[in-house]
């Protein structure tokens, strides 16, 4: 399957409005070799614009959790004196390149990375729990303490914004068995403000039908006050 092709023709038709549902369908028409499952998944984790102007400021938000993530990750080994004379490959080697591809990867609206970066920080709430123990006592490391918080509010960000954007597509069976399953990709919250969606106009009131009175001619009018 050309995922990138069918990828860019699902953001431009999304770009300009058109539901989930209705590009999906199209894009079974044009690419019918295709598996509808598959499709369905590219189409599911492309954000409308309305969405992403809704749950922007949760996507900053995560952004600037990942950036702190990757500067605690770089500023202990360089308080600690660990890049004094140290190499290329040492210095490579420190860098928090998942940290920073996951980054990319969320600034440009990659819904699909979300599952993976609230399943991989959220295993640390179990670590931030047990540093929670510590602080009580008085034994815990300020840094891995820091890291560890900072993990659990990216779990929760990217949950929530995998959630909320971007809802799981469901197949419903033809109940008589003559019919292949029909894939649905259901629209995220936030979608049903697109500004490129088309609105119905709204209905006339009943009133307008109501019965107007004729205003008498100028003339008569005038001849009826003189009198």
């Amino acid at each position: 399957m050309d995922r990138k092709r069918i990828r860019k023709q699902a953001e431009e038709r999304i770009g300009l409005g058109y539901t989930r549902q209705h590009v999906f369908d199209e894009l079974m028409l044009e690419h019918a070799g295709e598996k509808p499952k598959k499709v369905a998944e590219v189409v599911r984790y492309i954000p409308s614009l309305a969405a992403r102007e809704h749950y922007g400021t949760y996507q900053q938000g995560l952004l600037a959790a990942i950036i702190a993530f990757a500067v605690l990750q770089l500023a202990r080994p360089v308080l600690d004196g660990e890049f004094n004379g140290a190499g290329a490959f040492t210095l490579i080697r420190l860098l928090p390149f998942a940290t920073i591809f996951l980054g990319i990867a969320v600034y440009r609206w990659r819904g699909e990375v979300l599952p993976w970066l609230a399943f991989i920080n959220g295993m640390t709430v179990f670590t931030l729990m047990n540093d929670l123990s510590e602080l009580a006592k008085g034994s815990v490391d300020p840094w891995e303490f820091s890291w560890h918080g900072l993990s659990v509010l990216i779990a929760a960000l990217a949950w929530y914004l995998s959630a909320r954007m971007y809802p799981n597509t469901r197949e419903e069976q033809d109940p008589l068995g003559q019919m292949p399953p029909a894939h649905r990709v259901p629209a995220g919250a936030g979608d049903e403000h697109d500004v490129g969606t088309v609105t119905p106009p709204p209905k006339r009131s009943s009133t307008f039908f109501r019965f107007r009175p004729k205003r008498l001619p100028l003339a008569i009018s005038i001849r009826r006050v003189t009198m």
